[in-house]
């Protein structure tokens, strides 16, 4: 996922925090990042202040989950807790100073290269890594790994998207298969679909649809990128760019941020193209409508594949730069992760917030089995692309063809290949 509100963390450090904290607690954070003594005169001993940055729609529940695990190992009388909003995937650019940053937070797995070196995130012990690769499986813990060592506490396997649909609307399924036919669907009940291309987390995920990729090699140390190579200006490439001029041309298709809702008739919509992590909302608002499955199918010239996406996890992170790295206090909040992404909370996680869990025995239960979005981020996997280590350029809106061909939606053949060429040159900038 690649956006969510945020809060600045602007005066993180001496200052007192209007937010809410564990237990009722009301001690000052000042001094907290030097210790948090208490006052000599004083028998009350103040507590030292732990930093939870986390998704919106996540941050009740991980507030929740936080002060339950401080209870447990009876460490409520040492920590207090201050929550405020960060996606996960604008941790790297939203956070510009690290020793003011969160002691612990959620972020997606395209993030994790620039985050290590920044030096926000510590490695895991050796000991919870271990016992991560049994319960988690190597495709969720190859999320945080960078070289041989792991940074991350995978806790999500939903950051892909898929197609959610109105059940009321699409009576016939097999009109899910082909994008024209969505389409034609829709309309035919003066409804739309929402494909949010404007956003380059949808739009790089259709430019892999024929089948264009990047390579990215590592330094000798793998803490940075040492090159970049694709095909984006090949065949498969014009093919991809082709394919978003028709649907920028389609008026049955939203591609506009602001379009992408729950696909209701009171939203104009019938299906829309999003993310695992809204799956709980759009079923709330859809009721027994409410269905999904992969994205369908275009055909361009005499070929005709599955729609392209991406697929990452999301995973917490602890930062050493706030905390310092040999401290207790580091200990604990490895401690906290741990739990976070233990068997009960993922699968406590999955009842409460339909969040694709990362634990194998979790996954396997026939609960989560037997869930639509599930499902559907299991077939679209078949054309998704990993999203670990992702070229930076990627995310650049004014680079992605979708901007040239909305200033150009009538693009020659000629005008597309020099899309194709310019992108590539992009992406393939470190």
């Amino acid at each position: 996922m690649k956006s969510s509100k945020f809060v600045t963390l602007l005066g993180l450090v001496g200052m007192t925090f209007g937010m809410a904290s564990c237990g009722g607690n009301t001690s000052s954070v000042e001094g907290s990042a030097a210790g948090n003594t208490s006052d000599p005169g004083s028998s009350v001993v103040a507590k030292t202040e732990i930093v939870v940055g986390s998704p919106s729609g996540q941050k009740t529940w991980v507030e929740t989950k936080v002060n339950e695990f401080l209870r447990e190992q009876h460490l409520d009388t040492k920590y207090t807790v201050s929550m405020y909003e960060l996606g996960e995937g604008d941790v790297n650019s939203k956070v510009t100073d690290w020793t003011a940053g969160p002691d612990i937070y959620a972020y997606a797995s395209d993030q994790t290269l620039g985050l290590v070196g920044k030096g926000a995130l510590a490695k895991v012990p050796e000991a919870y890594a271990n016992a991560m690769k049994t319960a988690l499986g190597n495709e969720a813990m190859g999320a945080a790994k960078v070289g041989t060592s792991y940074y991350g506490y995978p806790y999500a396997g939903d950051n892909g998207y898929f197609l959610y649909y109105n059940k009321s609307i699409f009576t016939d399924t097999t009109k899910l298969e082909k994008l024209t036919d969505v389409v034609s669907v829709c309309q035919a009940s003066n409804l739309k679909l929402s494909y949010k291309l404007a956003d380059t987390f949808f739009s790089t995920g259709l430019m892999f649809s024929f089948g264009a990729r990047y390579n990215v090699e590592l330094s000798a140390d793998a803490k940075s990128i040492e090159a970049i190579t694709a095909d984006f200006n090949t065949e498969k490439g014009v093919k991809a760019i082709k394919a978003m001029k028709d649907i920028i041309n389609n008026t049955g298709i939203d591609t506009t941020k602001e379009g992408q809702k729950a696909p209701t008739v009171a939203n104009g919509l019938g299906a829309c193209v999003d993310g695992g992590w809204n799956a709980s909302n759009y079923k709330e608002a859809l009721g027994d409508d409410y269905g999904c499955c992969k994205l369908p199918t275009v055909t361009v010239g005499s070929e005709t594949v599955n729609l392209g996406s991406f697929l990452g996890y999301k995973l917490y992170g602890v930062n050493p730069s706030r905390t310092g790295t040999t401290t207790e206090k580091l200990s604990d909040l490895h401690k906290l992760a741990n739990f976070l992404i233990s068997k009960d909370v993922q699968e406590k996680r999955f009842d409460d917030l339909t969040i694709v869990p990362t634990n194998a025995e979790v996954k396997a239960m026939t609960k989560v089995q037997n869930t639509p979005h599930v499902k559907a981020l299991a077939d679209q996997s078949a054309f998704a692309v990993a999203q670990t280590i992702v070229p930076g350029h990627v995310w650049d809106e004014t680079s992605n063809p979708y901007a040239s061909l909305l200033a150009n939606p009538t693009a020659t053949d000629e005008e597309i290949q020099g899309y194709a060429n310019s992108y590539n040159t992009a992406v393939q900038t470190l």
